[in-house]
């Protein structure tokens, strides 16, 4: 389990397996119904994977497909409005 930053009402709460070799899935907790996006980015500093999200009040399991990038170290962001979350992973 993975709890490296929240803002407000907005939370990474797990985030499995990590390290991840295709697949991870990332628990979301939001204090209201939201849009929002979450980015995952190279060490540098490169978009590599860019996708809009429903948050809805309370928690909520996101599947990353993450077969398709190189073994490294990735930041990931959620962003609602205002509001951030971040979370790392490493992909195997």
């Amino acid at each position: 389990a993975a709890i490296l930053q929240n803002s407000n009402d907005l939370l990474i709460t797990q985030l499995w397996p990590n390290p991840v070799t295709d697949k991870a899935q990332l628990s979301i907790s939001s204090g209201s119904t939201t849009k929002g996006r979450l980015l995952l980015l190279n060490m540098a500093g490169q978009v590599v994977l860019e996708q809009s999200i429903a948050l809805a009040e309370g928690s909520r399991i996101i599947e990353l497909d993450l077969s398709h990038l190189p073994a490294g170290i990735y930041q990931g962001r959620v962003q609602a409005g205002l509001r951030n979350a971040g979370f790392r992973l490493v992909k195997k």
